[in-house]
């Protein structure tokens, strides 16, 4: 029987793909296969291999790590808003399947299972996370929800080192990751949401540029944006900050509005990673809350030192912090 041997190309990183093949075929990261090949190469004698079932594995580092093939940012049609916003689980993920799997499906079995990658696989995650939340909070917006999804995200991997992008092997930029991997768990309590109603969107459109016939496509309705507030994009109450700066903008000051959903009475203070060529300024520096729902405005003021290239990115983060939640919005900044 003659088997095909298959090896990842550089881009593809350390990942290998569940697939079932139609020969027999062993598949192996870009790094393990030059291993293979210089040994062939090397081998005084005839080499060998030999094949072994070791069941599932776990605990692969790094992990998690940003696919090659994920999405990346910035997206040029929002203005300066974060994108992508999170990350999820969408590489060999075991999900039911139409039809049989493999080079002699069983016609006759009913339930079957495949793995499979993308982003189809990750928006289920996301979807589930989504949920809990509204079962738990039943009243949230759809921002909120967003915000609590964003805002508790983990920016490191398992080892507490920064997550990788696999297209590389390097240190994933904000651009790759958005806020980090989704953390269930902190979503369902998150502390602090950034809110926005529809009304806000609709402003977000209109100062996009949009004109009255784009946002009505958009909404289900007429506007007039003429008449209408316009919000530029890095003033939307986002649950993250990206902004643009140069040498002819070297500053920028964005406000949000920040609400409990907490502990009644919790304090909470900042701490600032800032990006590298930039000074980030607050006005003010501590938060203290006395009920549920309360709102409390502050302003972010980014200020360029030194540009570290036309077109490059710098990431920071802004960190709310109290004795029992840490609200992380991450910070991103382009020089152009």
């Amino acid at each position: 029987m003659q088997q095909e041997h298959a090896t990842n190309l550089p881009f593809q990183g350390y990942t290998t793909f569940s697939e079932a093949h139609i020969l027999p075929a062993v598949q192996v990261s870009f790094v393990d296969g030059i291993k293979i090949r210089d040994y062939v190469i090397m081998s005084n004698s005839t080499p060998t291999a030999a094949i072994k079932f070791n069941y599932a594995q776990y605990g692969f580092r790094p992990s998690p790590a940003v696919a090659s093939f994920s999405s990346r940012g910035p997206s040029e049609m929002n203005g300066d808003i974060l994108k992508p916003d999170v990350l999820a689980p969408g590489v060999n993920i075991l999900a039911a399947w139409p039809s049989g799997v493999g080079p002699n499906p069983n016609p006759f079995i009913l339930k079957n299972f495949n793995y499979e990658s993308g982003t189809s696989m990750a928006a289920p995650h996301v979807s589930g996370i989504v949920a809990l939340i509204k079962y738990k909070h039943k009243q949230w917006s759809p921002a909120a929800i967003q915000s609590a999804i964003i805002t508790s995200a983990k920016e490191l991997d398992l080892d507490g080192n920064p997550i990788k992008d696999e297209a590389d092997n390097k240190t994933a930029g904000v651009y790759t990751t958005g806020a980090g991997q989704v953390n269930p768990a902190g979503a369902m309590d998150p502390g602090l949401i950034y809110d926005l109603t529809h009304d806000d969107f609709i402003s977000y459109l209109c100062g996009l540029g949009y004109n009255n016939t784009e946002v009505h496509w958009t909404v289900g309705y007429s506007v007039n944006c003429s008449r209408h507030k316009k919000t530029s994009p890095p003033q939307l109450n986002y649950p993250s900050i990206a902004v643009s700066l140069s040498s002819n903008s070297r500053t920028q000051t964005m406000q949000r509005t920040m609400t409990n959903v907490g502990d009644a009475n919790e304090v909470y203070q900042a701490r600032v990673q800032e990006p590298p060529g930039v000074s980030m300024y607050l006005s003010t520096y501590q938060l203290s809350f006395s009920r549920v729902q309360q709102d409390k405005d502050f302003n972010v003021t980014l200020v360029m030192r030194r540009s570290p290239g036309k077109g490059l990115v710098s990431r920071g983060k802004l960190e709310w912090v109290s004795n029992k939640h840490v609200v992380t919005s991450p910070v991103a900044v382009r020089f152009a």
